[in-house]
């Protein structure tokens, strides 16, 4: 008897995860087709639909692994909820990933920060449950109104507040908010911060309800942090590092994920010289003699991509390219002369660091350990 009314509560748990999942994965594919319509709108811009490709990429990877975790599969992508990321990533990300959702909701985010850059552990997980949050309060701003994101890492946690203009909590739904009933927005099923709250508390974080004499709903996300900027795993102290005495330029106009692919590399040996336009990159192609490889984002070149071509190939030392981009455009002949792989984004240190081996005919015993 004990082991048949056992059972009954575990398929009921099992299902109440999988509702909260398909909550998540809803929200994604919200996401997803706020980007789709702005991309296939009259006019958009190359820049805009390169953001678009982006952003749906990477929610619908995440989308994937969310559904492949839910039924017992280990997510195709090495970036799932053990993926370490700084918190001005995790930022920068959402506010892009939303962008879409608060201009059709003609609702401005505003994000106040606070404490040092700190790296969260498990930071899809997070993204999840503040990606529900943000949703919700959207959703019940008024228009022309705003949605704050507080985050603070003073003390050693990541604090991330989220607060609207909307209507607020009822004092009658306060105490039952987080069970799953009953919801006020529309098109809602009611499980969403359930499962939030259940998905933090398993990634040793907690989300809560604040009480506030300011008008509007007041949720706060704390989740467990560590000092500095995430670091790939170094390879074996028995071996050099893989990269060790090469000098790398790297072009890209994105400040956190510049300083996060230079600190992967210099862990791995390299020297890296850190680029956001054309500009720079040729002032400081010519300033070094010796360069051993050039890792290039489309975005920030993509209007001089003959003028870099020809000063790559022109160069003493002929640097080999690895081309990173979201974009469905490659960089077309411009490096013709020049050994060149290619990186898609989204991608992982380890996928940028088997690229720069393959085209500097490096051995892959240390990459194995990217």
């Amino acid at each position: 008897m004990q082991e048949r009314d056992s059972k009954p509560s575990s398929v009921r748990a099992d299902a109440t995860e999988v509702l909260g999942v398909l909550h998540d994965v809803s929200n994604a594919l919200t996401v997803i087709l706020g980007w789709v319509g702005a991309a296939r709108a009259a006019g958009s811009p190359r820049d805009l639909v390169d953001d678009a490709l982006s952003v749906i990429e990477r929610r619908a990877r995440m989308a994937r692994d969310m559904a492949r975790e839910a039924l017992g599969a280990e997510g195709f992508e090495v970036d799932g909820r053990a993926r370490m990321q700084a918190t001005d990533a995790i930022v920068a990300e959402l506010l892009k990933a939303l962008a879409q959702e608060a201009s059709q909701a003609r609702v401005r985010i505003h994000v106040e920060r606070r404490g040092p850059n700190l790296s969260v552990p498990q930071s899809a997980a997070a993204s999840q449950v503040l990606t529900n949050l943000l949703l919700n309060a959207l959703a019940f701003s008024p228009a022309g109104g705003t949605v704050s994101l507080d985050v603070d890492t003073s003390f050693a946690v990541a604090r991330f507040r989220v607060s609207d203009e909307g209507p607020g909590v009822p004092v009658e739904r306060r105490s039952s908010i987080f069970s799953g009933g009953k919801t006020t927005r529309t098109g809602g099923a009611g499980v969403g911060l359930r499962h939030a709250r259940a998905l933090a508390a398993s990634c040793g974080g907690e989300l809560v309800l604040l009480e506030s004499a300011l008008p509007g709903a007041h949720f706060q996300l704390t989740w467990p942090c560590v000092q500095g900027t995430p670091a790939p795993v170094r390879p074996s102290l028995r071996k050099l590092p893989l990269f060790a005495g090469r000098t790398f330029l790297l072009c890209d106009d994105d400040r956190d994920v510049a300083e996060l692919l230079a600190t992967g590399l210099e862990a791995r040996g390299a020297e890296v010289v850190v680029t956001a336009h054309a500009d720079a990159l040729l002032a400081e192609l010519a300033r070094h003699e010796q360069i051993d490889a050039v890792l290039l984002d489309r975005s920030p070149i993509a209007a001089a991509l003959e003028t870099v071509g020809r000063a790559l190939e022109g160069h003493a030392s002929k640097p080999p390219v690895v081309a990173i981009t979201g974009s469905t455009e490659t960089f077309g002949g411009a490096f013709e002369g020049l050994r060149k792989a290619l990186v898609r984004k989204p991608f992982e240190m380890g996928d940028l660091v088997e690229a720069l081996a393959v085209v500097l005919g490096s051995t892959t015993d240390d990459a194995a350990s990217k």
